[in-house]
Order: C-alpha cells, then structure tokens, then sequence
C-alpha cells in the first residue's frame, strides 16, 4: 500500500502546482509560471533517477548499457559495440563524461522526457485544461518512461511538435522527426501522422480516409509479408531484435482488455467529434489519432512490440481528454463528465500499472546504489 501512496502523493501535489502555474500563466505572477513547470519536471524526473534498478522492465540492462559507454574512450565503440540509435548513444557518451552513475543519467533523460511534455501542454494551454492533461500524461503515460526510455524521449518531442502541424511548418516537422528518430526509430512516426494531417486536411480527405482505413486493413492481413518485405528494403532495420515484430503473425486473436479499455474514449469522440471540431478544426485530426491507436494497438496482438507504434497515436488524448467537459454546456454535465472521465483515467492506471504490473514499475522501491 505504501508504494501506491508514493505515486498517488506525488501526483497530487505535482498536478496542485501545476494547477496553480495554470491559473498565475494569465495574472501578474506570470513570471513564476516557468519555475513551477521546472520544477515538476524535476521532481519527475527525480522519481526516474532515484528509482532501483529493478523498477522497469528493462532498466538494469540500461543501467548497464550506460555504464559500459561511460567507460568507453570513443564514441564509435558505441556505435559498433550497440548499432542503436545515434542519439541515445549519444547521450550516453556525453553524460558518461561527467559521471559513471546510471542515475545521474536516468535523472537527466526524464528530464528532458517530461519537459517536452509540459512544455508542450503548456503551449495547447489556451484549448485545453492543462493540469487535466497533466494527470492524462501522470496515469496513462509516465511510468511507461521508467522503461521505454528511448522511446519516450521520441514520443515526447513527437508531442511537442504536434503544434506546427496546423501551421504546415514541414521544416520543424522534418526538424524534430530527426531529433526523435535520432533516439528512438519509431520516431518517424511524427512525419508520417504529419502526411497524414495534410491529407485528412486537404479537399481529397474523403478518399484519404478510405485509402488509410483500407490501407489498414490490408496491412493488417498481410502484416508479416509487408514487415519482412520492408526489413529486407531497409537495412538498418534487418537486424535479430527487430524479428521480433513479425513474432506470432501466423496466429491473431483479439486483445480484449486492450480493446475495453480504449473502446470507450474512442466511442466518446464518434459520438461528439462534430462539437469537438468547433472548438479546435485540429480536434478532428486529434480524434483520428485515437482511432489509429485503437486499430494499431490490435495490431499489436499479431506482433507483440508493435504497439509502440500505437503510443505516438496515443499521446492525443493529452489533448482531447481534457476538452470532453468542454462540450457540454450545463455546469451538472461537465461535472459529471469530468468524475466519469477521472474515473476512467484512475481505473486505468490502477488496471495496466498496479493490478498488471505492466513495465515493473510497481512496487516503486528507491536506490543510489549503483
């Protein structure tokens, strides 16, 4: 019991800053606002680096990972020893300059991993209710960075740049997809969901609905030939460890609780994506984010690493969550929304990181020994 009180503290008094940053961002004390983003990210990020090694999947293979390029003279040992992503290499080496302990350099990719994040729900902070988004961010995706680290770097940037996609500024998208895919190579998600922004976007969005759905669809039967095909076309991803995408392809069956869970803020957003679009015409791309997660995540039941793909989606519901109040006009529905969504959210949370265990990261259990 004490290990949940340790998150259910910490995410109360950081979502009660965050709310008080919310409500200063518009008056005179405004100045302070960025302080208070700081420090909830630090205290994040805190959580992260003091964290054992054994909270989180695959934390102690990082752990060691971090220790072995820390000692390491050059930069392209690395390189040839691991082949992973520049960037996390990268970050590897550098910090490994300063110091040899794994969690000086979990603290400092958490950091960087959650002020995109709140940067980026900072900046929506004129569409959106921020510290609802927070807690979206707090009980649906935080302690998935205790162990998809790379990832996490990646989809947080991918999250922040969701801001020029109205803007069509293909320059910073190209920019932050090679910041992204330098740390996780999921990250050229951002450009295609980009593509697929200025096609649902454009006067052909009806026959781009149908070619994407459909595209689906055909990916989805012949998931394995597609993916060997494409392994086979891109070198850099013909490698042992990204077989594992194509593992028990020949066999499908549905992820039920996967499809309970997302099912309803999918159903939600049909029933009320038309209210959704007048508040924000981004809203309506949004909501088809949440759909390609719902369709990806079942995917993801052919090949069990492939419903990564599905978080980029995902991460929408940052955004739309916190408006579902907004749609209604009578203050008694808006409450009642907001009880049955926080709900949801608590439900979740309890369900994937607590009762399932999914990722290690419970029972939280603090260390410095490395």
């Amino acid at each position: 019991m004490d290990a949940i009180l340790i998150y259910i503290a910490v995410y109360l008094i950081l979502s009660f800053i965050l709310f008080i940053a919310d409500q200063a961002a518009g008056a005179e004390q405004k100045k302070a606002v960025p302080y208070a983003l700081l420090l909830v990210a630090v205290v994040l990020s805190l959580l992260a680096g003091f964290r054992d090694f054994s909270v989180g999947t695959d934390t102690a293979m990082y752990a060691n990972r971090f220790t072995t390029i820390s000692g390491m003279s050059d930069f392209l040992q690395a390189i040839e020893l691991y082949g992973d992503e520049p960037g996390y290499l990268l970050s590897n080496y550098l910090i490994g300059r300063f110091t040899g302990n794994p969690h000086v350099y979990f603290f400092i990719l958490a950091l960087v991993t959650h002020s995109f994040v709140i940067k980026a729900l900072y900046d929506h902070r004129a569409k959106i209710n921020m510290t609802f988004g927070f807690l979206v961010y707090l009980l649906v995706f935080y302690q998935l960075s205790f162990n998809y680290l790379r990832q996490c770097v990646a989809m947080a940037i991918f999250f922040y740049a969701l801001k020029y996609f109205p803007g069509k500024k293909l320059r910073k998208i190209l920019l932050w997809t090679t910041a992204a895919t330098a740390f996780h190579y999921s990250g050229v998600t951002l450009i295609l969901l980009y593509a697929l922004y200025r096609l649902f976007t454009s006067k052909y969005k009806r026959i781009g609905y149908v070619l994407v759905y459909g595209g689906l669809m055909v990916f989805f039967i012949y998931f394995k030939e597609i993916l060997v095909f494409v392994m086979h076309l891109v070198p850099p991803l013909n490698k042992p460890k990204y077989l594992l995408y194509i593992q028990g392809a020949a066999g499908y069956t549905i992820g039920y609780l996967s499809l309970m869970i997302k099912a309803p803020i999918a159903l939600f957003l049909m029933l009320f994506h038309k209210e959704l679009e007048k508040r924000n015409p981004f809203n309506l791309f949004l909501v088809q984010m949440v759909l390609l997660d719902l369709v990806f995540s079942q995917i993801g039941q052919i090949a069990p690493q492939s419903h990564r793909i599905s978080l980029y989606a995902e991460y929408a519901k940052m955004l739309v969550i916190p408006q579902f109040t907004a749609i209604f006009r009578h203050k008694a529905y808006r409450w009642a929304v907001w009880g049955l969504t926080m709900l949801y959210l608590i439900a979740f949370w309890y369900i994937f990181f607590i009762y399932k265990n999914y990722n290690h990261t419970y029972p939280f259990i603090f260390s410095l020994t490395y």
